[in-house]
């Protein structure tokens, strides 16, 4: 009899721990569902916030490019042509005094057709483009 007590005891411990096994389980899962969710939001905030670098970083590259234009406007005056051809023009003096320093006015030197190629791309224009020319320098013979 007493053994009958002590299993009949057992068995309804056994249940309890079953039943507290399966009320932790379900909350275990429950969270977990909480856990994808709150997963999903921040790869939706990952998106927003890599979109919004991208616009910052286009944003910065125009900046670049007009402060570029107005320090040459600062020191030679303006250019009488489109946006466009002021950048493309800015952009090749740049390159040519990273590349080989202060030329001077009559010194010309060709850019690499694959950096021109970016600039064109870059900042394109309507109709043809003039390409290299040589300056035209007075002979002194």
């Amino acid at each position: 009899m007493i053994k009958a007590q002590e299993e009949e005891f057992v068995s309804e411990e056994g249940e309890e721990q079953v039943k507290e096994g399966e009320e932790q389980v379900k909350e275990g899962e429950e969270q977990v569902k909480e856990g994808e969710e709150q997963v999903k939001e921040g790869e939706e905030q990952v998106k927003e916030g890599e979109e919004q670098v991208k616009e910052g970083e286009e944003q910065v590259k125009e900046g670049e490019e007009q402060i570029a234009y107005l320090n040459f406007r600062q020191e030679f005056g303006p250019l009488v042509a489109t946006q466009h051809e002021q950048y493309r023009y800015t952009a090749y003096r740049q390159v040519v005094r990273w590349a080989y320093g202060i030329l001077g006015r009559h010194i010309r030197k060709p850019i690499p057709s694959c950096i021109v190629s970016i600039i064109r791309n870059s900042f394109p224009e309507q109709g043809q483009y003039k390409g290299f020319q040589w300056a035209n320098l007075p002979n002194y013979e």
